[in-house]
């Protein structure tokens, strides 16, 4: 049971509610180790092939997954520590909100025509997949759900099919696809007793590299 009146010992904690973890002590009980800051500010920055500064873009701010659109006009980024995804467009655009706060959100990419994106979110309490207009407003479409947790879409070259991570309590992590033709059913691609996770086509469509 606790004894005495608390006691503040440091602020501000920065809290990432994506992430799990707290304020580990020393094996001593002689030290704190915490991370400072009330929110995670970055800045999205160019940087040429040897790691040296270019420019910046856009305002600082809680970017997670900056992502370039293939026409490298627009940047696509999760916003408000992961639970907004948002659209940047370069060359003095402002940032516009494509959701709004009220779910967390995975990995994001673009189609190869630059119209369209999908991502993850847990709206609807498991993570599902998604794909909307690239521009905003329209239609979205889930695209895949179920009672296990899905993530991670990357569009083939031709994009004829959408490559995710599917959580199976007997087999992991597996890949999955679903067609963005015809009749959308998904269907596994690499089911093992393995995890298979951060999956990508090659530029030829003709492999697919994962972890």
């Amino acid at each position: 049971r606790l004894i005495g009146e608390a006691a503040t010992l440091a602020g501000p904690v920065q809290l990432d509610a994506q992430m799990y973890g707290g304020a580990p002590v020393s094996a001593g009980g002689a030290v704190l180790a915490y991370r400072g800051g009330e929110v995670n500010t970055t800045q999205l920055t160019w940087l040429d092939r040897e790691g040296r500064e270019l420019g910046l873009v856009g305002p600082p701010g809680e970017y997670q997954d900056p992502a370039l659109s293939p026409d490298g006009t627009r940047i696509l980024v999760n916003a408000a520590g992961g639970r907004q995804l948002a659209l940047l467009t370069l060359g003095g655009g402002a940032f516009v909100p494509l959701t709004f706060k009220s779910e967390f959100l995975t990995t994001h990419s673009w189609s190869p025509d630059g119209r369209s994106i999908a991502y993850g979110s847990n709206r609807n309490g498991r993570f599902e997949i998604f794909l909307a207009p690239a521009g905003g407003g329209g239609v979205e479409e889930r695209l895949v759900h179920g009672e296990t947790t899905n993530w991670g879409p990357s569009f083939s070259p031709d994009g004829q099919l959408l490559l995710y991570e599917n959580s199976d309590p007997k087999t992991q992590y597996d890949l999955w696809v679903v067609p963005l033709v015809g009749d959308r059913k998904p269907r596994p691609f690499l089911r093992t007793e393995a995890s298979e996770v951060h999956a990508g086509f090659s530029p030829n469509g003709r492999w697919v590299a994962y972890t």
